[in-house]
């Protein structure tokens, strides 16, 4: 999905978005859309909300949830998108009860690499608004990165004491993060950051430098550090979100 970065105007990126079979729900298209405009891109909005609420009636996609939309990051470019979505109840709504997961607590930049990047690692989690999935346990693994093989990073859930009884849930996950008090992002709560297309996680050779597609786990500027893997899409251009100082968990939502 780098190639989004590169495509001129929202008429294009929607028809563009349509095409891609990675875009499976309205999550990952609104993510998608989001990562244009975050890539300081900006365009004639008048159409949004129309646009995106055609494709949505087309493929049959459920709404969002109004929270996930409204603590997206936002700056003068992402608000483009934000805000319309938010003001649109055929797109977004508060009464959404499809679920929500939370996986783990909240780690330290520096420690969610240590937990979630740099070893093998399970986490059990609960889904919560949902009474389809009440007091089902759900378990998600992880596998480290070995050698500078970024492909051998794998991340997955499940059932953890499946009865047979239940089919695996949809879920959209993103990285939520707990505002600092210099956190140029004009939000007070907790935020989400999409990680639709992020793919696997890149560092630098000592491997205390890591990036996760354009979320950037370190303080200091990148510039200069090369990372050992070729899929970070990211260093050739494009704009990263600085987590380095930041409390982060993993979040997931119940796409029906």
């Amino acid at each position: 999905m780098k190639d989004i970065q590169l495509v001129p105007n929202l008429e294009k990126v929607i028809t563009y978005l349509t095409l891609k079979s990675e875009i499976r729900n309205l999550y990952t298209f609104v993510d998608a859309l989001w990562f244009w405009f975050f890539q300081a891109v900006t365009d004639d909005c008048r159409h949004l909300v129309s646009a995106v609420t055609a494709v949505k009636k087309k493929l049959g996609w459920d709404v969002l949830d109004y929270k996930y939309v409204e603590r997206l990051p936002h700056d003068f470019f992402t608000i483009q998108l934000i805000f319309p979505l938010m003001q649109n109840e055929i797109l977004t709504s508060k009464n959404v009860k499809l679920g929500k997961a939370i996986v783990g607590h909240y780690l330290h930049a520096h420690n969610f690499v240590m937990e979630f990047f740099l070893k093998d690692n399970s986490f059990n989690f609960y889904i919560v608004g949902d009474p389809m999935f009440e007091n089902q346990k759900f378990v998600l693994k992880t596998t480290a990165m070995k050698d500078s093989c970024s492909d051998t990073f794998t991340m997955k859930y499940d059932l953890a004491d499946s009865n047979g009884k239940l089919d695996l849930p949809k879920l959209h996950f993103c990285l939520e993060v707990s505002a600092g008090d210099n956190d140029a992002v004009c939000v007070l709560e907790p935020y989400p950051l999409p990680l639709s297309f992020c793919g696997n996680p890149t560092c630098d050779v000592t491997r205390i430098y890591w990036n996760w597609g354009y979320i950037q786990f370190y303080d200091e500027d990148m510039e200069g550090i090369e990372m050992i893997t070729v899929n970070d899409d990211m260093k050739n251009g494009g704009y990263y979100h600085n987590v380095g100082s930041k409390l982060c968990r993993l979040v997931a939502f119940v796409v029906s």
